[in-house]
């Protein structure tokens, strides 16, 4: 049986200030509203709000793919 999502916490216009004004991510912002990441994306895509990619999370996040990994 499938879970009813929860309602967003916060106005829309909070929720699209934080993560394009202020670029937090995600994994933050569903971790300052104690739910999980899923929950955030879908809020997002229901506001209309783009969900960035795995790229331009990490563009913003400052990850090097090959300057962050450990040598082998």
């Amino acid at each position: 049986m499938a879970k009813t999502p929860r309602p967003c916490p916060i106005p829309a216009d909070e929720l699209r200030r934080r993560y394009t004004v202020r670029r937090q991510s995600v994994a933050r912002i569903a971790r300052e509203l104690g739910v999980s990441e899923y929950a955030v994306n879908k809020w997002l895509r229901d506001a209309g709000i783009r969900v960035r990619s795995r790229a331009e999370a990490n563009r913003l996040s400052g990850f090097h793919r090959h300057t962050n990994w450990p040598d082998p």
